[in-house]
């Protein structure tokens, strides 16, 4: 085995153990004080470490052991064997191995063939490839974000515009900013894209029969012709005032291009999408526990993914670790449904950008053990 696969094999281990270590010691205290104060409940820890730490963990191992290939290979199931036997439940071994491995195969992939980073930067340089990307997103974004828009808050939940202020004061304008910054590639083939965005969230929004952007929730002709129409000229304004900006700033200026470029763009296009997801297992299954728990883990993904791929160059991309730390700032609560209680202590989330942030940098500091030998990234 080549040294610097045994040097990381040491160091995955020996993170590892401290991990499950530090939970478990945590874990034991939490018993103790909750059977002194004869307060029956979940530890807090236990529920952090089985759905924060302990699967971050994994994909960290799995995405550090694929760079390696066959060296490393048996990593993931180590650890994921090590968790289960640490908390005695080895019915959690399978989705945990699952989770190192798929992260293992995706960083194996990677480092290996380096195809994804083809396709992606044969995508971004062709403006097919950009109008298909962006359609999609404003797609996805659609479909998560207007079911929200259109919920009848006011009766149901007695909480009047509880989505709707969030979504039109910051959700829609940020997708139009997103998507003309992307357009701002190639301007004069690109220029429709605004228009896009904006037929695909009016007809979504349409197909629920309310929201913003729907016809059928708004009875006065006029009112809608004097409210929302000036709103969606806004959004359309902020669109291909991005799409100049971006032209202007970024794509004339080439060593502000790839990869930091489109970091900072995804990690920004994420929020939309995370404040959608987030809501989908409170709403949809009613474990609102789940959704809590769901924001967490990927705002977390978010700033890992971030500093991974701003690794590269540290000096040149020292700020990345700001775009996750905002992302996860606008969204400074996580997703709690009206008329009930945070599962999750609110204050957690308050810090949670904090710990985005310094995840994010420790990523970027870790970057150079991800990189495969003999092979320049």
């Amino acid at each position: 085995m080549p040294k610097r696969s045994v040097i990381k094999m040491i160091i995955l281990s020996l993170v590892s153990l401290g991990t499950v270590i530090t939970c478990t010691v945590l874990y034991a205290a939490d018993i103790h004080r909750l059977g002194e104060a004869g307060t029956p409940g979940v530890p807090r820890v236990l529920v952090l470490a089985y759905f924060i730490i302990y699967p971050a963990l994994c994909v960290c191992v799995g995405s550090v052991s694929g760079t390696e290939g066959r060296y490393m290979g048996f990593l993931p199931a180590a650890v994921a064997l090590l968790i289960s036997l640490c908390v005695f439940n080895l019915g959690i071994v399978f989705p945990y191995a699952a989770l190192g491995y798929a992260s293992f195969a995706i960083s194996y992939f990677m480092s290996a063939h380096g195809g994804l980073e083809r396709c992606v930067q044969d995508t971004l340089s062709k403006p097919l490839g950009i109008f298909i990307l962006t359609t999609a997103y404003a797609l996805a974004a659609a479909l998560l974000l207007c079911p929200l828009d259109a919920l009848d808050t006011f009766e149901k939940y007695e909480a009047p515009l509880f989505f709707t202020v969030p979504l039109g004061l910051i959700y829609y304008p940020l997708i139009f900013i997103i998507t003309g910054a992307a357009a701002g590639r190639f301007p004069k083939k690109l220029w429709p894209v605004p228009l896009a965005v904006l037929a695909i969230l009016f007809a979504v929004s349409n197909c629920y029969g309310s929201g913003i952007f729907a016809l059928g929730y708004w009875n006065d002709a006029d009112y809608y012709m004097r409210q929302v129409v000036p709103i969606m000229l806004v959004y359309l304004g902020l669109g291909y005032f991005a799409l100049l900006l971006s032209r202007v700033f970024f794509w004339n200026r080439p060593e502000l291009l790839i990869p930091r470029f489109w970091v900072a763009l995804g990690s920004l296009a994420a929020g939309p999408l995370i404040f959608g997801v987030a809501y989908i297992p409170g709403f949809c299954w009613g474990h609102p526990l789940w959704g809590e728990l769901l924001w967490y883990l990927l705002h977390l993904g978010l700033a890992v993914t971030v500093g991974i791929l701003s690794g590269r160059n540290i000096k040149r991309y020292v700020l990345m670790p700001f775009f996750p730390l905002l992302v996860t700032y606008i969204q400074i609560y996580p997703p709690v449904i009206p008329g009930t209680e945070p599962k999750l202590p609110l204050d957690l989330g308050e810090k949670w950008c904090v710990i985005c942030f310094f995840a994010c940098a420790l990523c970027m500091l870790l970057k150079p053990l991800l990189k495969p030998k003999n092979k320049r990234v």
